[in-house]
Formats: structure tokens, sequence, C-alpha cells
């Protein structure tokens, strides 16, 4: 019986120590950061339905577009059509992810105060305005990282707060 507690507590620390060297190495492409610097970690998660964007594009119009989209934000979609109706859908699941984060659903941060433009990169960067500003620093939240995909029918974002 001690031999297999003993190999259980192998295996666990051998665990520990490889979750602790992937958190290691997470800090190290983090200048200055450590572990005490994520007690506010949040994350939050959105799927949509490309269809359902296409959708509420052709019974509202660009109305849709307007309401839910920063004017930066329909240029860029707009500027490749073959591509338009994911990339709305990208930035619809990453502004829903975003409200997930701050606790807030759209009832205290609206559509045009938060934003998601292409760093020169051409990764996903995300800017907040106003009320989503404020909630963020009520959170002590000071760095977003947000990460789209789309494949067919579904778009997906994640986002990272701390």
């Amino acid at each position: 019986m001690a031999d297999s507690a003993d190999a259980r507590d192998d295996e666990e620390r051998e665990l520990n120590s490889a979750l602790g060297n992937q958190s290691s190495s997470l800090m190290k492409q983090m200048p200055g950061m450590n572990s005490a610097d994520f007690p506010r970690l949040r994350v939050g998660v959105d799927i949509c339905s490309v269809p359902r964007i296409i959708e509420a594009h052709k019974r509202f119009g660009d109305r849709f577009l307007r309401r839910v989209l920063t004017p930066s934000e329909i240029e860029y979609c707009k500027s490749a059509e073959r591509h338009m109706y994911v990339r709305i859908a990208g930035r619809f699941a990453a502004k829903e992810a975003v409200v997930k984060v701050l606790g807030t659903g759209w009832v205290g941060v609206g559509w045009q105060e938060v934003e998601i433009k292409r760093r020169p990169s051409g990764e996903p960067r995300l800017t907040l305005y106003g009320r989503a500003v404020a909630r963020a620093d009520m959170l002590g939240l000071r760095h977003f990282e947000v990460s789209m995909s789309h494949e067919k029918e579904f778009a997906v974002a994640f986002v990272v707060a701390y």
C-alpha cells in the first residue's frame, strides 16, 4: 500500500512541477510579472452563429452594424466582402466575452464602449471606453487580451483580463 501512495505522491509532485514550469515560462514572457500579479485574473468566452449575424444584417441593415460595431470596426469588416460576416461575428463574440469579464452584461456597458481593432501583426487588440473603462478600473483590471477564431458557421472569442 505504501508503494502506491508514494507513487501517487511522486506523480503529484511531477505534475505540480510541470505546471509550475509552465507558469514560470508564462511569467518569463511577461517581463516584470510574477504570479502575485494575477489575483484578479478573469476570463470570458462566447460563441456566435454566423448565420444569425447574416440574418440580423438582412433584417436591420446597417442599423444593426452601427449598433454593435464602432465606425472603424464596420470599415474593417466591410473591407473584405467575402469575410465580412465572420469578422462581424468574431467581434460580436469578443464583445460578449468582454462583458462577461466585466460582469455587467449589456445593461452596464454599451456596444460602442468595446472595440476590437487589429495590431500591425494582425492580432486583435481590445480597447475599452467610457463605462467599460470605469468597470475595469473598479475591478482592478489593467490588461486585456482577446483571441478570436471562426470555422464555417461559428465564431468564438476568448478574453483574459488581469
